[in-house]
């Protein structure tokens, strides 16, 4: 039975993210959503600017911590003996209020270091791709 249902979440999988989205949209939560996610790959793209551009590693690793702590990463030992397994906050599943708490408090961590969010996955791309050539990674 487990797998039959298995299937059908897997054939069914682009309707039932649609209505999942649907139901963020009604809610307003999709503009939470997006802004906790441009929060976290800004909070990840000074860390690797401060390393690599102003060779602050203290820095770098303290974004870094900090971003650990705000995305709720964790490491644990899989039972299922494929290793280890990475878990985060996941703003998809969470409600509305949990995701404005942590909208909210990656606001506050971005002030506390004084650096500005990026605006869209537009403007992250370009940044990165600044960095890369800065590193002199190709593509």
């Amino acid at each position: 039975m487990n797998r039959f249902v298995a299937e059908l979440r897997f054939k069914y999988r682009p309707q039932l993210l649609a209505i999942r989205n649907f139901g963020h949209r009604i809610t307003g939560n999709d503009k939470l959503i997006e802004e906790f996610n441009l929060i976290s790959s800004s909070l990840l793209y000074y860390s690797d600017y401060a390393k690599v551009v102003e060779h602050n590693v203290e820095k770098s690793e303290a974004l870094r911590k900090e971003h650990d702590k705000f995305a709720e990463w964790c490491s644990y030992k899989c039972e299922t003996g494929y290793g280890w397994e990475l878990s985060s906050y996941n703003p998809y599943t969470s409600r509305r209020a949990k995701n404005k708490k942590k909208v909210e408090e990656g606001r506050k961590l971005l002030k506390k270091f004084n650096l500005t969010m990026i605006k869209s996955r537009e403007e992250e791309r370009q940044l990165i791709n600044q960095l890369d050539r800065y590193r002199g990674k190709k593509w």
